[in-house]
């Protein structure tokens, strides 16, 4: 997730995955074979300076304790991040190693444009971000090797004053997940979650969580 370097705490729930700081809000597959997770994402957020917000597509183990998401980043110009410095705008690949720490690569981009991002474990070699079908980031060997597929909105420091994400908008990918890392399944049915203050509306994609 995306947090305060002055805070890394990580309390994580068995599927919903709240952290100590972050607050969230989404749905999840219920499912710990998923070795994919994508979709189309856009929306808009105004964030404060001492804030920052994400909207990604994830793979989390089913112990909880290693994670790869992939999505817009977008942080206030005085809030830093496992992400980067204040101002940092664009796209973030943020992963965990199964019981190990969060780190987190970020990457130049206009938030909340269309785009695909996809976050897929290839065998034999490790997990990888995709945008638009083309890698960003990855390998990454983390522990595991296939968990929940998660869509994801989410803030840390100060709230943001507006937050809107449609995934799977019209003409785009709807969210999908994989188990043989072929074939990808649009998502029908999942279970929201919700730390508070989200509005998180109903699949099949476009769904759009918003605060």
């Amino acid at each position: 997730m995306l947090r305060s370097i002055l805070a890394m705490a990580f309390v994580v729930a068995a599927v919903a995955a709240p952290s100590a700081l972050a607050n969230q809000g989404g749905k999840f597959r219920g499912s710990g074979s998923d070795a994919g997770s994508r979709a189309n994402i856009t929306g808009s957020a105004s964030v404060p300076s001492n804030g920052g917000a994400i909207a990604t597509v994830r793979v989390q183990n089913t112990a909880a304790t290693g994670l790869f998401q992939f999505g817009h980043l977008k942080q206030g110009s005085s809030y830093a991040s496992d992400c980067g410095g204040g101002g940092t705008i664009g796209y973030m690949v943020e992963r965990r190693a199964a019981g190990g720490s969060y780190l987190c690569n970020a990457f130049f981009g206009v938030f909340g444009l269309n785009h695909k991002f996809s976050t897929l474990h290839v065998s034999g070699s490790g997990w990888n971000a995709y945008i638009d079908g083309s890698k960003i980031d990855g390998p990454y060997a983390l522990g595991f090797t296939s968990g929940q597929a998660f869509a994801v909105g989410e803030y840390n420091g100060g709230a943001p004053s507006s937050y809107s994400m449609t995934y799977g908008p019209s003409g785009g990918t709807p969210w999908q997940y994989t188990i043989d890392r072929t074939n990808w399944i649009t998502i029908n049915s999942a279970t929201n979650f919700n730390e508070g203050g989200w509005i998180i509306t109903s699949l099949p994609s476009p769904f759009s969580i918003s605060r």
